[in-house]
C-alpha cells in the first residue's frame, strides 16, 4: 500500500524505501541512506485446496527487513525479529 493507502502491486523481490524521498530529517539519518522510512504492508492471497486438509504448509521467506509479522486472516501467526535472514514457519 502506498501512503495514501492505496494498494498497488509489485514484483518481488521489491525494495520498498527506494522511491521514498531521502531527508537529513529522516529518523534512521545515515544509517538508511537517509531515506525517510514507514511501515510496510505486503498482501498476498492464497488459495489452499481441501485436499490439503490433514496436510501442513510452510511458507518461506528470504530476505525480509527485521520486525516482521506473519498474519493469516487477520490473525498473527509468526514474528520474525531478525533482518535479512531467512525463515519460514
Amino acid at each position: 500500500m502506498n501512503e495514501e493507502g492505496n494498494r498497488i502491486q509489485i514484483t518481488l523481490p521489491h525494495d520498498a524505501m527506494i522511491h521514498e524521498n531521502r531527508s537529513h530529517d529522516s529518523a534512521g539519518g545515515f544509517n538508511n541512506s537517509w531515506f525517510e522510512t514507514y511501515d510496510y504492508v505486503y498482501e498476498k492471497e492464497l488459495w489452499i485446496p481441501k485436499s490439503y486438509a490433514d496436510k501442513s504448509v510452510f511458507l518461506d521467506f528470504e530476505g525480509v527487513y527485521h520486525h516482521t509479522e506473519i498474519y493469516i486472516n487477520d490473525k498473527k501467526v509468526y514474528s520474525h525479529s531478525y533482518g535479512y535472514t531467512g525463515f519460514h514457519f
